[in-house]
């Protein structure tokens, strides 16, 4: 989904002042891995979401989690269409905020330096509230913000904030989808 712009701004040449990408399920396929803990073939046979957080608190599941197939591509793609500006906005386990960020900052380090190289690296952000990103003020003006996600939830409380928003989940949509969309947001790379 790619928030439409209000009428009065539609002429106007809007991009996203700052791009934000999800980890779970877009980078990361967490899905994949949580079905494999548990022995059953889709993530949704697990009984309960409550069982989920307790398994994972405390453990180094968020630095095991496999990439998926397109992630590397999807990385370079975001980095030449952000021209570098973009960040990593993900949401920590609740009850074990600490420890699953340090993981998932493990696997993000690991994961840049096989996608890109040894110094490259993008600012993390861990929040449950991904709307606090929804907008940035940079010189007195409010500017939108992008954010890459597969949550509805999480994209509709950003777009109801002022931000916009792709939905994509690594293995439901097309990477090509995915670059129609960061055409129309930021031109032609």
């Amino acid at each position: 989904m790619l928030k439409q712009l209000p009428k009065n701004l539609s002429g106007l040449n809007l991009k996203p002042h700052w791009t934000y990408v999800d980890m779970d399920g877009v980078i990361a396929d967490f899905f994949k891995l949580l079905a494999l803990e548990w022995g059953v073939n889709h993530w949704k046979d697990i009984p309960s979401q409550e069982s989920v957080v307790e398994r994972l608190k405390g453990t180094d599941f968020f630095s095991r989690i496999p990439i998926f197939p397109t992630t590397v591509k999807f990385l370079h793609m975001i980095e030449r269409y952000t021209k570098g500006r973009w960040s990593i906005l993900s949401t920590p386990l609740k009850g074990d905020e600490d420890n699953s960020t340090e993981h998932k900052d493990k696997w993000l380090d690991n994961l840049f330096k096989y996608a890109f190289d040894k110094d490259f690296d993008k600012h993390r952000y861990y929040s449950a509230k991904k709307w606090k990103w929804a907008t940035s003020t940079w010189w007195g003006e409010t500017k939108p913000n992008l954010l890459i996600d597969d949550r509805p939830t999480n994209l509709k409380d950003f777009e109801e904030r002022g931000g916009l928003t792709i939905r994509y989940q690594a293995n439901e949509n097309k990477l090509n989808e995915l670059e129609n969309k960061l055409i129309k947001l930021f031109g032609k790379v």
